[in-house]
């Protein structure tokens, strides 16, 4: 997703938001009560890059960031 015209820290409070209203949905499986959970890396232009090329491969290494300190999180590039 893009948001445009939104600066860095307004975007990753908006993406934390989704992450908790997604986080705390009951989701019904197999008659279950299930939860789950949503990483989310992003990248921000002109901040990070300069390159709109660079753009999805920053936020694509944030995001495994995010995977790799323990999931249910939002990264920042950087």
């Amino acid at each position: 997703m893009a948001l445009v015209d939104c600066p860095k820290e307004q975007a990753l409070k908006w993406a934390d938001e989704v992450r908790i209203k997604i986080r705390t949905q009951n989701i019904i499986l197999r008659k279950q009560v299930t939860h789950v959970a949503v990483s989310v890396g992003m990248a921000s232009l002109p901040a990070d890059t300069q390159l709109r090329e660079d753009l999805i491969r920053k936020a694509d290494e944030a995001l495994y960031r995010a995977k790799g300190e323990g999931r249910n999180r939002v990264v920042a590039y950087g």
